[in-house]
């Protein structure tokens, strides 16, 4: 079993959105964080995003993170 975990933060939203989706294999989970990064990218309001495969015993497999810099800050 593999899990990805998501987190994306925008800017028209107050709080960030954290979510885990589980696949019976590797290659499924990590198309999955890709296409949910390739979303995010494309979103105007993206402040960050982050996304973690890992195999049933915590391990590492890939991930992937952006942010983008906050002029105001």
């Amino acid at each position: 079993m593999f899990r990805h975990i998501y987190v994306i933060k925008t800017s028209d939203k107050e709080d960030e959105k954290q979510s885990i989706y589980t696949f019976d294999n590797q290659e499924a989970a990590i198309a999955d964080m890709h296409n949910l990064h390739g979303i995010a990218l494309k979103n105007e309001n993206l402040q960050a995003t982050f996304g973690l495969v890992i195999n049933e015993k915590g391990k590492e497999i890939e991930r992937l993170a952006a942010s983008i810099p906050d002029s105001n800050n």
